[in-house]
């Protein structure tokens, strides 16, 4: 969790009973497998350890050393032509001419680097990710209109016919209602173990799907309905919409790139978690010292 560096985000990045209520909030989502980035093995079990037993299984860590070389791929005649080098043990790019370079086409290729990245990872692990497209979509037209390589301007074009392909749509979704027993855990078991929650999942899972869009979103509608309606899970959900950004075409297969892209039928859904977040830091904040026992890295805490 890299962000502004306050104490409550300070507090929240060394305190892993904070991560259990993140994965509460997805998982009341339709989240069914929520995945962290690798940190090691021992890193990695430490957070395991940790969790509550009915949340460790929908908890995967990913290697992201796949999509992080085939951007290196696509990438690499704009950094050729920019005079570009990637240092990845510190998954930073170096500018070798930064003060011959503007700030628009700076901006865009290091930012396009890591969107991409971010991208790549969500085709190859069939996953919903948090990024913002419509900046995505600008830095990748910075670079088609100001490169002189062809190969740069033609991996570029065929990356913004890609992001074309999406568009926002309204999914109906579930809240869950805030917890106030020390026990809020316990309320998902059922939940979880449900056939209703699994459907749920597994139709959030083919809106990456064009193909299935129009039938999946059918399918959430109905679904949801049914869980609301029924007595055991009423009180733990209110009804309500939510906004993503979805592929609602595959681009051709035709093109060599959306062939290295291994883009097949699958295109990663764009959500915003932000809210979700802080609902969950906020729930975390008003039960941490008085019901929530903190629970922290070990020899890893001070290295936040």
């Amino acid at each position: 969790m890299s962000e502004t560096r306050t104490e409550e985000h300070i507090i929240i990045s060394r305190d892993i009973s904070s991560i259990e209520f993140i994965i509460e909030e997805l998982i009341s989502n339709a989240a069914y497998e929520i995945f962290f980035d690798s940190w090691g093995k021992e890193r990695d079990d430490i957070l395991l350890d940790n969790l509550a037993n009915p949340l460790k299984r929908h908890v995967k860590f990913i290697d992201d050393s796949t999509s992080v070389r085939t951007t290196d791929i696509i990438m690499s005649p704009v950094f050729e032509e920019y005079n570009i080098q990637i240092q990845h043990e510190g998954h930073a790019l170096v500018y070798n001419n930064y003060k011959l370079l503007s700030e628009d086409i700076s901006d865009a290729t290091a930012q396009c680097w890591v969107l991409l990245r971010e991208f790549m990872t969500g085709i190859q692990h069939g996953l919903q990710i948090d990024i913002d497209i419509q900046s995505f979509k600008k830095h990748v037209s910075v670079i088609r209109q100001s490169s002189r390589n062809p190969v740069s301007r033609y991996n570029m074009s065929v990356i913004e016919g890609i992001l074309k392909c999406y568009k926002p749509i309204t999914v109906d979704n579930l809240i869950m209602v805030p917890a106030t027993s020390k026990n809020h855990i316990n309320m998902f078991i059922d939940f979880l173990e449900d056939t209703n929650f699994l459907a749920l999942s597994q139709a959030h899972s083919k809106l990456g799907m064009p193909k299935f869009l129009s039938k999946s979103l059918k399918d959430i509608k109905q679904i949801t309905r049914h869980i609301l309606s029924n007595d055991k899970f009423k009180p733990m959900f209110d009804n309500s919409t939510k906004l993503i950004t979805a592929a609602t075409k595959v681009p051709l297969p035709s093109a060599e790139l959306v062939s290295t892209l291994a883009i097949v039928d699958y295109l990663p859904v764009i959500v915003n978690i932000q809210p979700l977040m802080t609902k969950a830091r906020k729930a975390w904040l008003q039960l941490r010292g008085a019901d929530i026992v903190a629970k922290y890295w070990g020899k890893y805490s001070l290295q936040e």
